[in-house]
């Protein structure tokens, strides 16, 4: 199997006791049936205290939380008593994989690290310029079983890395950038529906960087006359979900009264943090399209979802410092990712609501730069 993960995925270090926040708060772990076999076996004070707090839900094993949140296991250190006793390979494989994530196709495994998590957060953070893959072989590692059509994987790769270039073309405004995106989802989901894969090359090549001003007049000329996505519309879709925290309600509550009232102007935040959460959000999220479930408007239904996402965290993290944009997004994360029910309502609404569509997402993302002149900024 060869394994393929962004150039700073092995910076990543857990560093326990002294994380700001704790994986083992909010959350029930699921239980992989593996990890349960090994727990009811464990003839141990420990497997005794470990087996009584294992519950089925949704045919699931879980860990439920403490009334406090926190997980059953996590001391006063904040550090786990199962690891403490038996080892970082006794854990569950959910506590042991975590912040990473995986996506598996066929022989290839992808791996990242999940905003969620403060230490991978501030890593992802950090990177300056273009991120870059790692890939290794790993031929002792079987490839994951699927019954993924070849033709459609490819395609979708090379859609992907059309889009991972095309966000991080820094001489362009961030909205230029998704506005394009956009377009290239559209236009590559057309392609995906109709299996014309001997054209998936050439439109990536339409897309390079010397047709990026002829591609961004489209856009310009295609969202005219459609009235904009209101970013009331973001907030009120996130209202809509399951919310883990009061804290996040009640900034989505502040921030959508401040847009009601016109008193919330929003502004681009810094330009490093929001090409690293897009390129994280479209890291993990748009090679979906090439599984064999996915449906066909999923490929731009996910895109949508990844520009929804840096908008949502935009609107909200107006006026804020660096380490405020960060908490923000780590937040967002939690609220939003892991919960696979919130993402999958959110894809939903990019793909089947009426408000959420390409060209109103386009007439907002054009229409902040109202005015100016289809050309590239200074580099940063």
């Amino acid at each position: 199997m060869k394994i393929v993960t962004p150039d700073y995925f092995a910076q990543f270090h857990c560093i326990a006791s002294d994380c700001p926040e704790t994986c083992c708060a909010g959350w029930e772990v699921v239980v992989d049936p593996e990890s349960e076999q090994r727990y009811r076996a464990l003839q141990t004070p420990l497997g005794e205290r470990i087996r009584s707090m294992l519950a089925v839900e949704d045919g699931e094993t879980c860990f439920h939380c403490n009334p406090d949140g926190r997980c059953p296991f996590l001391n006063d250190r904040n550090l786990c008593d199962i690891q403490a006793e038996m080892g970082e390979e006794a854990l569950c494989r959910t506590c042991h994989l975590y912040p990473r994530f995986i996506n598996d196709f066929g022989g290839t495994r992808e791996m990242g690290l999940s905003i969620s998590c403060p230490e991978a957060a501030r890593i992802i953070f950090s990177q300056t310029g273009k991120t870059r893959f790692v890939s290794e072989n790993h031929p002792e590692l079987p490839p994951s079983l699927n019954d993924m059509d070849a033709d459609r994987y490819f395609a979708v790769m090379q859609l992907r890395d059309t889009a991972y270039d095309l966000i991080q073309r820094s001489q362009f405004p961030m909205e230029h950038r998704c506005a394009v995106l956009l377009r290239l989802a559209r236009k590559g989901q057309k392609l995906l529906r109709k299996e014309r894969w001997e054209d998936i090359q050439s439109l990536c090549d339409s897309f390079d960087p010397h047709h990026m001003l002829a591609q961004l007049k489209k856009c310009r000329s295609r969202c005219a006359q459609t009235p904009a996505l209101k970013r009331s519309d973001i907030l009120e879709a996130l209202l809509g979900l399951d919310i883990l925290t009061e804290g996040w309600k009640d900034q989505l509550n502040s921030c959508m009264e401040a847009e009601i009232t016109g008193n919330h102007s929003v502004a681009p935040l810094d330009a490093r943090f929001e090409q690293n959460l897009l390129f994280t959000f479209l890291f993990r999220y748009f090679a979906r399209a090439a599984y064999p479930d996915a449906g066909d408007q999923t490929l731009l239904g996910l895109v949508k979802f990844a520009v929804f996402s840096l908008l949502a965290v935009r609107t909200l993290g107006q006026n804020m410092t660096d380490k405020q944009l960060q908490k923000l997004a780590i937040c967002y994360s939690r609220e939003v990712e892991h919960d696979e029910d919130n993402v999958e309502a959110l894809v939903n609404h990019m793909m089947q609501n009426d408000i959420f569509t390409e060209k109103a997402f386009c007439s907002l993302l054009m229409g902040t730069l109202s005015g100016q002149a289809l050309r590239p900024e200074a580099s940063a």
